[in-house]
């Protein structure tokens, strides 16, 4: 990311599947969010569960996102901590705005479930933090001034990118975020692109030798 935007992407060497959840977050942040990061964590409320990895992941990703609940009310409403709903032993994490769809974590088992509007439960194979950093990313698409699809690169992206993954996931629900200001989350085959503005999606274009198709 360009200084004077205020918060600069590190180079390769943060890039790391192997960096924690927190740093993940930073990187995909200063891509999506330019300018200095806010200091308003917001509440932290998330009574109905238990203590462990999944609680201080939620956690962790609500003081992200505290600031901007714009962007969480996009294609899929994300919910903040606060705003969790639990069903049983299933906490919604997001809903599809149409109503197609939803997401949850089953608290017992840890896992990702897509539930459809007529109940049937369907785990995903991703962690939360996958998850969670893969639903930030396709929400992007529709929040950044620049966006638009890769077309059958998962393979390219695997082979020659993997320092600018950020998800432990190498398939669907993968995440790239390249110096340029360009966030990618995987879906199938192709890629879904998310920049800040033209210049860095032609920047990405010209020095990673992809072609987006602009929304």
């Amino acid at each position: 990311m360009r200084p004077e935007n205020g918060r600069k992407i590190r180079s390769s060497g943060i890039m790391k599947t192997q960096a924690d959840f927190q740093e993940k977050l930073n990187i995909l942040t200063a891509i999506l969010f330019p300018g200095p990061p806010s200091a308003d964590t917001g509440p932290e409320i998330l009574p109905s569960v238990p203590e462990g990895a999944d609680h201080e992941t939620l956690l962790c990703f609500g003081r992200a996102l505290a600031r901007h609940r714009e962007f969480l009310k996009g294609q899929y409403e994300i919910f903040l901590p606060e705003e969790a709903e639990i069903s049983g032993d299933i906490l919604t994490i997001a809903r599809e705005q149409q109503g197609v769809c939803s997401y949850g974590l089953d608290l017992a088992s840890g896992k990702i479930l897509y539930l459809d509007p007529a109940g049937v439960a369907e785990p995903l194979d991703l962690s939360l933090e996958d998850f969670l950093l893969y639903l930030t990313a396709l929400q992007s698409t529709g929040f950044c001034p620049c966006s638009g699809r890769i077309e059958d690169c998962s393979k390219l992206l695997k082979e020659k990118f993997s320092d600018r993954r950020i998800t432990e996931t190498s398939k669907e629900g993968a995440v790239y975020c390249f110096e340029e200001g360009v966030v990618l989350a995987v879906s199938g085959n192709d890629a879904f692109a998310s920049a800040a503005d033209d210049a860095a999606m032609e920047a990405f274009e010209k020095l990673r030798g992809l072609e987006v198709d602009y929304f």
